[in-house]
């Protein structure tokens, strides 16, 4: 059991800094997504918490 949560716990890791890495990004090519630049911050704190 204590395996796949730590299976689970890594691909949810993964999924969020894949958000971190292209959300921001995104936003700061667009200007229709700029609201998605402040994304960044929670992004960073979702995935150091």
């Amino acid at each position: 059991m204590w395996a796949e949560a730590g299976h689970m716990a890594l691909i949810m890791a993964a999924w969020v800094a894949l958000a971190q890495a292209v959300l921001p990004l995104w936003g700061s090519l667009s200007a229709r997504r700029a609201g998605w630049q402040a994304l960044a911050r929670p992004l960073a704190q979702l995935h150091w918490s």
